[in-house]
């Protein structure tokens, strides 16, 4: 006969009613026996589990050695009785408390949210371990190049036919020029349409409202919008089968709706056009050359592998591939090509490219954040404690006659316990208040769009319920034990002994906070000071009063001459200085680069990569660019794509440091030869973060994209903005005008960094808040242990500033002992950060002295509080302890 195992026993034990035990347990062990034999002993012990937790019926709960019964309900009521008093006997004690922790809890939600937000970015799709994108990586003499997340148009099939891992793709692209869209009287300029080839349904998880996955994108100029877009154009009429006319030219039949896409994903797009639609306005020749071309770029690819393939096994493979298709090729030119599968979920945190479909968020800045969230929340339990035992003193006496009354240390430990669940609940559902009054705010602040939706997904309740019973056992288990120790006799004769551990955990605890404090602080300047020395800096480009217009994207062959009746008509008027065209305006990546260009003459395999912009010969003036040597564009249609002028970096990567040897020496550029006529100064076309690149400026008079317009002053900006319009209308009927201005267009490139210092500064100073909670709660204990010898040193003539210093010392070595800490570590942080910018500040012993020397002078001021406060009462009540 088996008898019971030893956890069953126990397990039975707990939930059988203690009057019922011995029969039931009789009853068990015969049926656990039986059951042995006919259905073995694994099935049996698994039954006899069932049969215990029958005993949860409402009938047998209520006779249950664990129910609620009714001293234990007079017990919480006692407990809660307690809180209150305690609480309102000491109500600056608690307000001090509570609102320690609703800081902690507040920031800690309010970021958690934020880095919940931006590791959620493309999980939402059913395949995401199956999608990966496509990245294209360019090598010149063996070193980096250049990284496109946009390859050639034809390698999605070029893997799909030669690997069996890959089974489908999908083709996107931006197309050839922007998209005017027009029904009827109703006309938008659309920036975010992408040509997508048919299987994008297939593989990505965007719900299609109307059509079917499959067909929607099969065919030639048809598209499908969103319900956003539709009701933009139709109102609420059925989309389906109606035209849009795309700049005055093809018209696309809308064959499908799908719901609006998600914040967090990096494809974010209003309607795609079929990828077919793409190819036929290239044409057969194009297209077929397109397809089949390694050395095109622009065309985004998306693979979606068998849910059996490994992708970094099939990663492996593709160098071979390379080598097999280009190799021979590549090393003539001296140059090397990789292809990298980027999963679909890490592409908006861990890439970067200069043509990425959208601005994407930071990983790193995004785990600095996290673990800001952790130190916070620690600092806020470190508070409980702190405060929590330094009021311990005053509820020694409270201790011991529960002591000598007969309360045993446990029933004390859960009296604190619950004290410690009272507050932080108080303090959770003030925290949860707060975070949905100012997530609007802190969405605005990070800029990302962080709703209210947030808090009907299950994660999030439960991170929530985590830290909330982590709260309550991490930061209010030893207070409890330390309260719940202390000796009856000791406690009500007033001899309070305090441990050598005790004091030094407790100062610990106020050093990390400091540590924490100051590496934030640190960091916080360091940002302001990196980023102000990029903003300050000289870019090379005169960027006041210039009025940048979208150029029109329906153009046809009499745009040469209503672009030269809109310059003229707009250059009749005073406060107009100067227009010029370009494909590209400085605060932007440059659109368009040459992967083999060099000096005609020489071998193909010193090419190297070179960005061009298309411009006219207004452009170095309107922009204040410095000429080192030769000369301008001059007006001459014939010139058109045979002559142009570099900067100096692009002189020196063609192996020239005199600018006058350069002149007159032809370049290969494209199917072209222009030829240098002028070398510019170097200047920032992009912002500080990168080095300047090499930049060929080309002769082109015919380019349509941007048109930028130097303006005087004397008269309101609006009044010179409306007239524009006017013309431009006039000469571009059909293109809606979209302006900027140009120094706002150039910042916005550091809008990412500066609300990233301004998410650190809130934090910073949230972070020295608590700790100066913490310390106020530390002096606060050494004051009452140290109230009788403070009183004695009163009576022997010991003036207020020397109980001040007395009381003080200790934390002002606490301060110097946390910047020794914290410099090291802040500096190894902050020296990554600064790597990830070409131009940047040179750390200093400034940078955190300043820090230090703050945070040192608001822990005197904070302890301040309290030797004034020892150092003024009268020594005769100090005394009376006894």
């Amino acid at each position: 006969m088996k008898s019971l195992p030893s956890w069953s026993e126990r397990l039975l034990h707990a939930i059988c009613p203690h009057e019922l035990y011995e029969q039931i347990e009789g009853d068990l062990i015969e049926i656990y026996n039986y059951e042995v034999k006919t259905v073995g002993e694994r099935k049996a012990k698994l039954r006899f589990v069932l049969a215990c937790f029958r005993f949860f019926r409402p009938g047998i709960l209520l006779r249950n050695k664990f129910s609620l019964k009714v001293n234990q309900f007079s017990m919480l009521h006692h407990f809660s009785k307690i809180f209150l008093r305690t609480s309102l006997k000491n109500a600056s004690y608690s307000f001090i408390n509570i609102s320690g922790l609703v800081i902690g809890l507040t920031a800690c939600m309010l970021i958690s949210l934020y880095v919940w937000n931006e590791r959620s970015y493309d999980n939402f799709h059913a395949k995401k371990n199956q999608i990966f994108r496509v990245r294209h990586d360019r090598y010149n003499n063996g070193e980096l190049n250049r990284q496109w997340v946009g390859g050639p148009m034809g390698i999605g099939s070029d893997l799909k036919s030669n690997f069996p891992e890959v089974q489908r793709f999908v083709r996107l692209n931006k197309g050839v020029s922007g998209h005017v869209l027009g029904h009827g009287n109703i006309v938008f300029k659309e920036d975010h349409i992408l040509f997508a080839s048919e299987d994008f349904f297939k593989i990505f998880s965007f719900p299609l409202l109307k059509g079917i996955d499959s067909l929607v994108l099969r065919d030639p100029f048809t598209m499908v919008v969103s319900e956003s877009f539709a009701n933009r154009y139709f109102g609420d009429k059925d989309p389906i089968g109606k035209t849009l006319k795309c700049n005055g030219k093809e018209e696309y039949v809308i064959t499908g709706v799908f719901k609006n896409v998600p914040e967090n994903t990096h494809l974010k797009f209003d309607a795609l056009f079929s990828f077919e639609s793409l190819l036929k306005i290239l044409g057969p020749e194009e297209t077929e050359d397109l397809l089949t071309n390694w050395g095109w770029e622009g065309n985004y690819t998306y693979v979606e592998l068998n849910p059996l393939a490994n992708a970094e096994e099939l990663q492996a493979k593709l160098p071979d591939f390379v080598e097999k298709r280009m190799g021979a090729k590549l090393r003539e030119w001296n140059e090397w090509m990789a292809f990298t599968l980027q999963p679909i979920s890490s592409i908006h945190l861990y890439s970067d490219a200069p043509d990425e479909l959208e601005s994407n968020g930071n990983g790193q800045t995004t785990s600095f954040l996290a673990l800001i969230a952790v130190f916070i929340l620690v600092m806020a339990w470190i508070n409980y404690i702190n405060l929590a035992t330094a009021k311990s003193m005053e509820r020694g006496k409270e201790v011991g006659i529960r002591k000598v009354l007969g309360s045993a240390r446990s029933q004390l430990i859960r009296q604190f316990l619950f004290e410690s669940f009272a507050i932080k609940l108080i303090a959770l559902l003030i925290s949860a208040i707060l975070v949905v009054l100012l997530l609007p705010s802190f969405s605005s602040m990070v800029g990302r769009v962080i709703d209210y939706s947030v808090f009907g997904t299950m994660k999030v309740w439960i991170y929530t319920a985590l830290i909330f019973v982590l709260s309550v056992v991490c930061s209010g288990l030893y207070p409890a034990l330390v309260m719940s120790g202390f000796m009856p006799v000791s406690v009500l004769r007033g001899r309070f002994q305090s441990s050598s551990k005790g004091t030094y955990l407790r100062k610990g605890l106020v050093t990390i906070q400091f540590v924490s404090s100051i590496i934030l602080i640190v960091g916080t300047f360091v940002v302001y000071q990196q980023i102000q020395f990029m903003r300050s800096s000289p870019s090379g480009v005169d960027m006041e009063q210039v009025l940048v217009i979208n150029g029109p994207t329906a153009t046809d062959s009499t745009y040469l001459s209503r672009f030269k009746s809109f310059c003229h008509s707009i250059q009749q008027y005073p406060d107009i200085k100067e227009i010029t065209v370009s494909t590209d305006v400085p605060g932007q990546h440059v659109s368009n680069s040459n992967g083999n260009a060099r000096l005609v003459g020489q071998d193909v395999s010193v090419g190297n990569m070179y960005q061009a912009i298309m411009t006219d010969e207004n452009f170095i003036s309107t922009y204040g660019l410095s000429l080192l040597k030769g000369q301008n564009f001059s007006h001459n249609l014939k010139n058109q794509w045979k002559i142009a002028i570099v900067n100096e970096t692009a002189m020196k990567q063609l192996g020239f440091t005199d600018p006058e040897k350069l002149i007159g020496k032809k370049m290969y550029l494209w199917s072209d030869t222009p030829e240098i006529i002028g070398v510019i100064k170097d200047y920032h076309q992009e912002s500080l973060k990168q080095m300047v690149k090499p930049l060929v400026l080309v002769y082109d008079t015919e380019v349509a994209d941007f048109y930028s317009i130097k303006i005087k002053t004397s008269k309101p900006i609006q009044e010179i903005i409306s007239l524009t319009e006017i013309k431009y209308k006039e000469a571009f009927p059909g293109n809606p005008f979209h302006y900027f201005f140009l120094d706002d267009h150039y910042d916005r490139q550091y809008q990412s960094d500066q609300q990233f210092g301004k998410v650190i500064a809130l934090f910073a100073l949230l972070a020295v808040i608590l700790a100066c909670l913490g310390l106020f709660g530390l002096s606060s204990y050494l004051v009452v242990q140290r109230t009788k010898e403070i009183g004695i040193r009163k009576i022997l003539g010991a003036t207020v500033q020397q109980i001040m210093v007395l009381v003080s010392k200790e934390y002002i070595l606490t301060i110097l002992v946390a910047n020794v800490i914290a410099w090291p570590m802040a500096y190894f942080l902050i020296q990554d950060w600064l790597d990830g910018f070409a131009y940047r500040i040179h750390l200093e012993l400034l940078s955190f002295l300043v820090p230090g020397v703050c945070i040192l002078l608001i822990a005197i001021l904070t302890v301040a509080i309290q030797s004034v406060k020892a150092s003024t009462a009268n020594p005769v009540d100090n005394l009376r302890i006894e």
